[in-house]
């Protein structure tokens, strides 16, 4: 019973960690806005 339970613990957990971490990868990689330019968006109801 434990060992099933790691298991899907793993499984579950081990798949969201390699997502996160693409995710962080990509982020690098994505251009940055400034925050004037963020804000405008937002008051423009553009976010």
């Amino acid at each position: 019973m434990e060992q099933e339970v790691r298991d899907l613990l793993q499984k579950r957990y081990g798949q969201r960690d390699r997502v996160l971490t693409r995710i962080r990868k990509r982020a690098k990689t994505l251009p940055m806005e400034s925050e004037s330019h963020v804000q405008i968006w937002k008051s423009e109801g553009r976010f």
